[in-house]
């Protein structure tokens, strides 16, 4: 999931979120979960 807000006609502020879930068929791997998170940030200096 990816959000975008315009803060100002400069400052860009993105926030993303993203959670991957694996469930093997073979019962002797064990399931895996990832999850990435984070912020951006992005300032124009022109106009």
């Amino acid at each position: 999931m990816l959000r975008g807000y315009a803060i100002s006609q400069r400052l860009n502020v993105r926030a993303f979120y993203e959670r991957v879930v694996n469930k093997p068929v073979i019962s002797t791997s064990f399931p895996e979960r990832h999850s990435n998170i984070g912020i951006s940030l992005r300032f124009t200096l022109t106009q």
